[in-house]
């Protein structure tokens, strides 16, 4: 069982990981509603949307770099 955290409180790599699992599932355009769905998060206001659209911007960045 885990330990709630704070989404500020995440490190990098596991907000990258969870915005990598939403786009893999629901597609790039579905991933930040899936993303707040998944943190439970009751609105999701502009500036965290923000921050999920450049984190799974950096997601489908590095998946092209990948397939390099």
């Amino acid at each position: 069982m885990g330990v709630y955290r704070q989404w500020a409180d995440l490190p990098y790599p596991e907000k990258l990981g969870l915005a990598a699992q939403m786009v893999e599932k629901h597609g790039a355009d579905k991933a930040p509603r899936k993303m707040a769905e998944a943190l439970q998060l009751k609105r999701l206001a502009a500036s965290t949307r923000q921050e999920f659209e450049a984190i799974i911007s950096d997601v489908i960045r590095r998946q092209k770099e990948m397939r390099e």
